[in-house]
């Protein structure tokens, strides 16, 4: 067996939902696969991804001698220089490049209005330079100095310096309520421009700031503190270290990846909704180290998918076709618990109704006074659609089936992101449906991962998720009942 069909099965076996995997290595192509219904030109969440680009960002100012590493950082604000304390007076770009600001206030702040006063107003733990901790909002002052010295956002300044001589789209990036790119995250990109990125770093490309990328992807400070080795190896600008001297890579939550070497002119991108990476990572190293030193052979397999069992045909969905049923219980929400956490919604979906349209089901779902049509393949192939909730729109796939006479499930992907919804209809009568959601990763595994953040949370979002909690966890169903 080759080595990434040995990589592919291993994947299945351990239940990792791997949503793109692109192989080169020279000027050949080892590997090139999505699994449905996620695609290479389909612009996804790149999550922690996002901080190394910033970096390349400040790569360029300082190439083009708009900015030092050394500078203070209160030269850019320096209305906070008055009242600073001296660590905040000794705080340098280059400590925010390396995670060594000194700050461990990150959730306080990110739960503020004014992240950039609350950043500066803050109490910093350790003295600039001294110890490594990883802080998203760091990386948000350095997306606010970029746009301070170019007077455009860090996203247009990218686009401008990299991403069209690229020959990528303009992307989207999320802002801060002040209207300034998030930074640590919020950046979309797709698996296909991922590579064209990773190609331009590994073939040396011009077009990047190639003096700042040789120190930017080279140790700089030790995350030995981390509880996992494969965060152990060091960390440059924005970037870390493999294991074993194999690069360095540009890493994401829930295994977004791309690793590179510019030795052996070979790089991989990987896109998944695998939240425990312990059991992505070993596996990925095992193949990302076989490539770089071995010959191995090309794949056309195709990724492990999870498309449902298309079950038994039936007539029974008839019987609640365009029919308005109401929904009975507060909170309930099409987006997922990540995304609504991202944009702090607790959920308000008020009804719904079935549409029959050949071999697909249409789904009128009405959440924030806002009705969505949602495309449901009934015939094993996904359907797309696109959804405007909470005032921001979503790309989504759906298929659905019939487990027995009984019961509906639907599978929603938000392809913009690794996570995925199944709704179970069970159809009671014409006048009555129970739905139940559950959602990939699950409720508790993204409860457990961003329970930190609760301490730090306003009392009406706390309450939010209270309700959060014990909707899903303990009651994890809402009643539909037909409209008089």
């Amino acid at each position: 067996m080759s080595a990434i069909n040995d990589f592919l099965t291993q994947i299945e076996e351990k239940q990792i939902e791997l949503h793109s995997c692109i192989i080169k290595k020279g000027d050949k192509y080892l590997y090139q696969q999505t699994a449905l219904p996620y695609t290479l030109e389909q612009p996804q969440m790149l999550f922690s991804i996002s901080k190394s680009f910033v970096s390349l960002a400040i790569g360029y100012l300082v190439e083009a001698k708009r900015l030092r590493l050394d500078e203070p950082v209160l030269k850019f604000f320096p209305e906070y220089f008055l009242k600073a304390s001296d660590s905040l007076r000794e705080l340098k770009i280059i400590h925010l490049l390396t995670m060594t600001s000194g700050s461990t206030q990150e959730q306080a702040i990110f739960t503020q209005s004014n992240w950039i006063d609350a950043y500066f107003k803050q109490q910093f733990t350790h003295e600039p330079g001294h110890y490594f901790y990883y802080n998203n909002m760091d990386i948000y002052i350095l997306s606010v100095i970029v746009t301070k010295i170019t007077g455009i956002s860090c996203n247009e300044y990218l686009y401008q310096t990299l991403f069209e001589p690229l020959g990528i789209e303009r992307p989207y990036w999320d802002t801060c309520a002040l209207g300034y790119n998030t930074g640590g995250w919020g950046l979309y990109l797709s698996p296909r421009d991922l590579s064209k990125v990773a190609e331009a770093i590994v073939k040396k490309d011009p077009i990047l700031p190639q003096d700042y990328l040789l120190r930017m992807t080279s140790k700089k400070v030790t995350s030995a503190h981390h509880s996992s080795h494969d965060y152990d190896q060091g960390y440059g600008y924005l970037c870390w270290m493999n294991p074993e001297d194999t690069g360095a890579r540009f890493d994401g939550i829930f295994g977004q990846l791309v690793l590179f070497s510019v030795e052996k002119e070979c790089y991989m991108v990987i896109t998944a909704n695998c939240l425990n990476t312990a059991k992505l990572y070993p596996i990925v190293f095992d193949l990302w180290k076989k490539v770089l030193n071995e010959e191995v052979e090309a794949s056309a397999r195709a990724i492990p998918g999870s498309l449902e069992p298309m079950g038994i045909e039936t007539s029974r969905i008839e019987q609640f076709l365009d029919t308005h049923f109401s929904l009975r219980l507060a909170g309930v929400s099409l987006l997922p618990i990540p995304i609504r956490f991202l944009e702090k919604q607790s959920g308000h979906a008020e009804q719904f109704k079935f549409v029959m349209d050949h071999h697909q089901l249409l789904l009128h779902w009405q959440e924030h006074y806002t009705t969505n049509i949602i495309r449901i393949g009934l015939d094993g192939r996904y359907r797309y659609s696109k959804l405007l909730l909470y005032e921001k729109q979503f790309n989504v796939s759906a298929i659905g089936w019939f487990p027995n006479q009984n019961t509906l499930m639907i599978r929603l992907v938000f392809l913009e992101y690794p996570y995925s919804r199944v709704l179970k209809f069970d159809l009671l009568s014409p006048k009555k449906i129970m739905i139940h959601f559950s959602e990939n990763p699950t409720v508790e595994e993204v409860l457990d991962q961003y329970a930190y953040m609760l301490s730090f949370t306003p009392f009406v979002q706390i309450n939010a998720w209270i309700v959060e909690r014990s909707y899903h966890l303990i009651a994890p169903s809402a009643v539909a009942l037909k409209r008089r």
